[in-house]
């Protein structure tokens, strides 16, 4: 497994979960409060993941945005898109209508979702996730993925668009 070695001396895992590996599945709530099980959309569609690692991260709202804006691309090509966030559901419930967002924003309390993907930034000090995106097949094998370790290896949604119109 590949670590990345930080200032502080402490690792990242940010390579537990790779492409050909399965999705580990997850039941967050949304904005909302309503449950989301990853499992449920298993066998019926495509998933693209997106963890986030602020709400206020502009690099990340700019990314959200694009999902957005492409989210009936998205849709014809079978995809759901799920986005997860550390912060406090009431900030994200902010976030999901300042971006005008149609797809859930997850609440991933204690940072369970981020510590079972290896997204765990340890330089965070509220537990937050490095900026990451997964595609997985409907048979939920990761196909893409793309770590943002430093907010300076731009996350673009054509990427994803390319890698499942492969599928």
């Amino acid at each position: 497994m590949l670590q990345v070695l930080l200032k502080e001396g402490r690792m990242d895992d940010v390579d537990r979960i790779r492409i050909g590996f399965m999705l580990p599945n997850f039941t967050l709530k949304d904005s909302n409060g309503k449950e989301v099980k990853l499992g449920e959309f298993w066998g019926k569609k495509n998933t693209v993941l997106f963890f986030l690692d602020d709400y206020l991260c502009k690099e990340c709202h700019s990314f959200l945005s694009e999902l957005q804006n492409k989210l009936a691309a998205l849709a014809a090509l079978d995809a759901v898109v799920l986005a997860i966030s550390i912060d406090h559901p009431r900030f994200i419930s902010k976030l999901k209508q300042k971006l005008h967002l149609e797809f859930p924003l997850l609440y991933d309390q204690n940072s369970v979702a981020t510590k079972l993907y290896g997204l765990l930034n340890t330089s965070s000090p509220k537990g937050a996730p490095h900026p990451t995106v997964f595609v997985a097949d409907k048979e939920r094998v990761i196909r893409y993925k793309k770590v943002n370790m430093d907010h300076k290896n731009n996350l673009a949604v054509e990427e994803i668009i390319e890698s499942l119109k492969k599928l």
